[in-house]
């Protein structure tokens, strides 16, 4: 008789135990669906970031192209000022010259 109630209580226990076998199995599953969708949804984010880096990186070089053509205008201005300046000086100081040579000449008229 006692080896009826041990051998009952064993195949309760192990009926127990099959349905924490059972409950464990199923929450595995579940993590392991989750760990999926969320590995899915890491690719999906990385490959939108490889292509944000990308248009980010394209824009930097188009900036950087920009920003030495803009050098380049703004070095050909600076001689040009350069330039200008030295012409405009050259013109004064003739003009000086005339000036003086002109205020002579209707002076000795």
């Amino acid at each position: 008789k006692q080896l009826q109630e041990e051998k009952q209580e064993a195949v309760g226990r192990a009926a127990a135990n099959d349905e924490v076998v059972k409950d464990l199995k199923q929450n595995l599953q579940v993590i392991e669906k989750q760990m999926d969708e969320s590995e899915d949804e890491s690719e999906e984010k990385m490959a939108a970031m490889v292509v944000q880096l990308k248009e980010l990186t394209a824009a930097k070089e188009e900036c950087l192209v920009k920003n030495g053509a803009h050098k380049t205008v703004i070095d050909d201005l600076e001689s040009n000022v350069e330039r200008c300046e030295k012409s405009l000086n050259a013109t004064r100081a003739t003009l000086a010259e005339t000036t003086e040579e002109s205020a002579a000449k209707v002076k000795a008229l």
